[in-house]
């Protein structure tokens, strides 16, 4: 004799620094079971799942997209994350002051880069 096989539902949402998920057969009002879920575990197995890409853009733009999905999640003007990464705020909290002397030697080799495919 068949039984019928009930719809499960389940219904995900952000409480704080946690997911929570409610799992209930469909038509009941109080769930089957209810998991609480650590944000940071979850952001990370979705981020890492996800296999989200930088892109350098000829209009000087940085992109960043999915591989399954071309479509841009966010992208800003490379001198505005230059600016933001040297600006006083950002220059007092690094420790290392080396580090500006190594900026400023990935961006002349990106430039020579950018002119070298010019000529």
């Amino acid at each position: 004799m068949p039984t019928d096989t009930p719809t499960i539902e389940v219904a995900f949402a952000l409480a704080g620094d946690a997911y929570v998920a409610r799992v209930r057969c469909s038509g009941d009002r109080e769930p089957m079971a209810t998991l609480i879920l650590p944000r940071a575990v979850v952001d990370r197995a979705v981020l890492d799942a996800a296999q989200a890409r930088l892109e350098v853009r000829l209009d000087g733009m940085v992109a960043t997209y999915l591989d399954s999905d071309s479509q841009t999640l966010s992208s800003a003007r490379l001198s505005e994350l230059i600016a933001a990464a040297v600006s006083v705020d950002a220059l007092a909290a690094e420790d290392d002051a080396t580090l500006i002397g190594r900026l400023e030697a990935e961006l002349e080799q990106a430039l020579d880069i950018v002119r070298r495919a010019r000529a």
